[in-house]
């Protein structure tokens, strides 16, 4: 697939490209500080878009940067769920957390995901209740990102009067969480959270009935697309670490790359990857569509999904046995592909709710 940048995009990539590689395999602090407050990255991508409120191709060239140097510094949550939660509501809170996320003073996670609930679509638990004039949260959350610590979190819940979805936002400090701190396939800090009868303030209710689930839901295809574009970015450099060490290595006196069953494996790992780089391309490209967004993103979820687990076995395959190990890049790579395949539900998910939305394109019958 040929996808011709223009000059400002070319500007976009490379300048956190450079800025990406010294800092593969740092400190996930250092790291936020380098492309939050250094570089000042959310006012790049906002600066980059024609219509100076950002622009979805911007978001899909630094998540895959972001994917390529294995970047741990948890951006999803803060650079592109927060600000979408936070922009459908004029209030003061969400202003001021939106400013403060740009000065790169605040850390939000989305705390979305409950027990057997993998994707959006699931019910929600998480309960607001109502004594009198006081509201009161209960439940608990799975799988919030904790490699660095939060000042905000985004929680998702129900009240009791209601089938749709509140979305709130909840100040860390201060607040008596009950946490279980632990390491994800990939490595990477997690935490699941306890909220019991902690009591909230009415003003930090963004959103609330059908239409936070609405929401939730096109948070939801936003949050895809970009974790899409970060698996390409894992995938295109996971190919490029395979072929750097089968051309390095020798076997019966001659690089196994001159070994034609193995060009060929290569040759299906990159139809792969340029397969799944269409479709989060088409992904970013439609979210600004309603009526093509699900579908394309469902298409690219299922896409990409399919390519993290062939590129993924097969770059290990080819390494051998030292491909698992910890002193080898290509271990973390496939690790880090798998963990983003699972990520708000799994292609077999995807591929049942591509069924019910129909197809991308048009049916047209001939004869």
């Amino acid at each position: 697939m040929h996808f011709q940048l223009d000059e400002q995009l070319s500007i976009l990539r490379d300048v956190v490209h450079a800025c990406l590689h010294g800092l593969s395999g740092t400190d996930p602090e250092e790291q936020w500080r380098a492309l939050v407050r250094d570089l000042d990255l959310f006012s790049l991508i906002e600066a980059a878009g024609d219509d100076g409120d950002g622009s979805n191709l911007e978001l899909m060239l630094v998540f895959e940067e972001v994917g390529a140097a294995l970047l741990r510094a948890p951006l999803l949550d803060t650079l592109v769920i927060a600000p979408l939660l936070l922009g459908c509501r004029e209030s003061a809170i969400a202003g001021g957390l939106r400013q403060a996320i740009r000065a790169g003073e605040a850390r939000v996670g989305f705390a979305w995901q409950e027990d057997g609930a993998s994707d959006f679509a699931a019910p929600v638990a998480t309960r607001i209740t109502e004594r009198g004039t006081r509201l009161f949260l209960s439940g608990s959350k799975k799988a919030v990102p904790a490699e660095l610590p939060l000042t905000h979190l985004l929680v998702t819940a129900r009240a009791e009067d209601e089938d749709g979805v509140s979305i709130i936002v909840l100040p860390v400090a201060g607040r008596d969480l009950r946490e279980e701190v632990y390491q994800s396939f990939d490595g990477r800090r997690m935490m699941d959270l306890r909220f019991d009868d902690i009591e909230i303030d009415r003003a930090t209710i963004l959103h609330g009935g059908a239409g936070g689930r609405l929401l939730v839901q096109r948070v939801a295809e936003h949050a895809i697309a970009a974790s899409c574009a970060e698996s390409v970015g894992v995938l295109r450099r996971l190919v490029d670490l395979t072929v750097a060490h089968i051309t390095e290595r020798k076997q019966f006196g001659r690089p196994l790359s001159e070994f034609q069953a193995l060009q060929h494996r290569l040759a299906d790992m990159l139809a792969h990857l340029e397969m799944a780089a269409a479709a989060s391309l088409r992904a970013t490209l439609s979210l600004a569509d309603d009526d093509l967004r699900t579908r394309a993103v469902l298409a690219a979820k299922i896409t990409v999904g399919r390519a993290c687990k062939f590129i993924g076995e097969n770059a290990i395959q080819l390494h051998g046995g030292m491909g698992m190990s910890e002193e080898t890049a290509a271990g973390g790579y496939f690790k880090r592909a798998l963990t983003l395949a699972g990520l708000f539900g799994s292609s077999d998910q995807a591929v049942r709710k591509l069924a019910e939305a129909g197809p991308i394109m048009p049916v047209v019958a001939y004869g």
